[in-house]
């Protein structure tokens, strides 16, 4: 009896053929062999599958159109799929650019502020050298003035001094009027006295009567006398009147420099 040998592919393909197509073969084998036996009526005998050929076929087409399904339902999800991620994409993209233009505006106002705040720096420096000058300007101004002030002081004061000097040489041509008169009137009795004892002598001896004036060192050492005091009272006077008037002058200056100082940073 010779060997049925099969082909070597028919392992692959009965491997891979549909159920229902192994199925379909089993159930012709078992109709070949129900045929082959001895009781079979062969006149009546019928295959369970008319026709295997075509009955394989439409196996195979079903099995082609479940597979077509499967493909299509896969191809739709894959498409899906990747519709969501073009759709994920789009939107991290368009995150991420509105992102970058947020970014961008951010870094432009922030470079904005920085160049404002940078106006503004140069502004105020230029406003507080400006608020420099005028204040150097301003003690400038009142240095000035109280240098005005002082000389007017000054002024005022050698006025007053010369018209003091000029009193006091007024006093003293008075005193000394006055000095000369007292002593006039002390020397009078002792140029009596004289007159009256020259007379007597000149009736004993026969001399020219002596017309002298009163002796000349009693008036000088009166008239030094009273110069001196005089002249230490005075400079005394002056000195108390210039100290004086200095003390008032340096705390009335003293007085006004503290209030304009005061009224200059109360109006700043």
């Amino acid at each position: 009896m010779s060997q049925v040998a099969f082909s070597h592919q028919f392992s692959h393909r009965w491997s891979n053929a549909p159920q229902p197509v192994k199925e379909a073969l089993f159930q012709e084998f078992d109709d070949i062999v129900r045929l082959l036996e001895a009781e079979t009526d062969l006149d009546s005998f019928e295959f369970t599958v008319p026709d295997l050929h075509e009955h394989i076929e439409a196996i195979y087409a079903e099995v082609e159109a479940e597979h077509a399904a499967a493909r299509l339902q896969a191809e739709q999800l894959e498409a899906e799929r990747l519709e969501a991620e073009r759709l994920e994409y789009e939107k991290l993209e368009t995150e991420r650019l509105a992102f970058e233009a947020q970014a961008a505006k951010q870094h432009a106002l922030s470079q904005q502020q920085a160049e404002q705040a940078a106006e503004a720096q140069i502004e105020q420096d230029h406003s507080a050298d400006n608020l420099a000058e005028s204040r150097l300007l301003d003690t400038a101004s009142e240095s000035s003035l109280a240098a005005d002030s002082t000389a007017d002081t000054l002024d005022t004061l050698s006025d007053l001094d010369q018209e003091a000097l000029n009193q006091s040489k007024l006093d003293q041509s008075e005193i000394e009027t006055e000095a000369y008169q007292q002593a006039a009137e002390v020397a009078s009795p002792v140029a009596a006295d004289t007159a009256a004892t020259d007379k007597g002598e000149t009736s004993k001896h026969v001399t020219a009567p002596d017309t002298s004036t009163p002796p000349a060192f009693e008036f000088a050492a009166l008239k030094g006398e009273l110069d001196e005091e005089f002249i230490k009272g005075l400079e005394a006077h002056i000195d108390d009147y210039l100290s004086e008037q200095l003390a008032d002058m340096s705390e009335n200056l003293k007085a006004w420099l503290r209030d304009q100082i005061m009224h200059r940073l109360s109006s700043k």
